[in-house]
């Protein structure tokens, strides 16, 4: 049973002593929610809050999309379309460029990799956390918000220029970029992106919770915690189940930093070890573990 709520977005906070008590609560949320996984209990942030102090974020963000359009040509030819600022937002996330886009997926369990991934070392007291949103409210509201009742979507370039290219107001909306990268597609990804960035995710979102009279919910979703100790269970148990860098990562980096999940898990002493080196010696015979 959730044990707090979130006061700050009205999400039900449940924490959980064990990975599988925390693997059973992810599997067994039902309707159509959106995750991200986080390797502490950090606010819900973009890349643009970290690096960028609010009153600049405007011009900041104008000036590293002109810039990155301006030279991407020079390393990848396969490139979005002049006036599809959102593919483009995409591309420049995938590369560390910061943009006010934070990356959510479709699965619970992908999402709970990556908050088990990132956990720091050697911090086995702090927990790790899935966030999981109600992704038909946020859509629907969203676009309340914006005055739309029906199509076209807030992804298409046209709607997405008008309504977020400029101050329009505080929100947060599920977006879809039409151009999209291997790897986004292995993580069932999919993007929420803040409607103003002079302010960070959850004032936006936080914002559009008060502002539309009648359709907040009292609970906008969930925060799952998970105790670090629990991280090296969360990985050998997604491993079992196909969920690690070698298949959400495609290519040569992915596989072998995989090797190195392998390795580690394999000499974890609370974990099923001789299974996991036997995964790790069989990639040779079988081409996957």
């Amino acid at each position: 049973m959730p044990s707090d709520i979130d006061q700050n977005i009205k999400v039900e906070i449940i924490n959980c002593r064990t990975w599988n008590r925390a693997s059973d609560v992810l599997m067994g949320i039902r309707g159509t929610y959106v995750f991200r996984g986080q390797g502490e209990d950090w606010p819900l942030e973009t890349r643009l809050d970290r690096l960028c102090r609010p009153n600049l974020a405007t011009e900041a963000e104008t000036t590293l999309l002109s810039t990155f359009k301006a030279a991407a040509h020079l390393y990848q030819q396969n490139l979005p379309g002049d006036k599809d600022d959102l593919s483009w937002w995409s591309l420049m996330q995938h590369h560390g460029v910061p943009t006010r886009l934070l990356d959510w997926t479709a699965s619970p369990l992908i999402a709970a990799f990556f908050a088990a991934e990132h956990r720091p070392l050697g911090h086995a007291n702090r927990r790790f956390v899935v966030w999981a949103l109600d992704l038909d409210w946020l859509r629907k509201t969203a676009r309340k918000n914006c005055g739309l009742e029906s199509d076209p979507p807030l992804s298409d370039p046209e709607t997405f220029s008008k309504f977020f290219q400029g101050d329009f107001g505080f929100f947060v909306a599920p977006v879809q970029p039409c151009w999209r990268n291997a790897r986004q597609v292995q993580q069932k990804g999919l993007f929420l992106c803040v409607g103003n960035p002079h302010q960070n995710f959850q004032y936006n979102l936080s914002s559009m919770q008060r502002d539309i009279e009648g359709s907040r919910p009292s609970s906008l979703g969930y925060k799952i915690t998970i105790p670090g100790s629990q991280r090296l269970a969360a990985l050998g148990g997604l491993e079992r189940l196909g969920i690690g860098r070698a298949t959400l990562f495609p290519g040569l980096d992915g596989f072998a930093q995989s090797l190195t999940t392998q390795l580690r898990l394999c000499q974890d002493d609370s974990l099923d070890a001789t299974w996991t080196w036997r995964a790790l010696s069989r990639f040779k015979e079988f081409g996957f573990f």
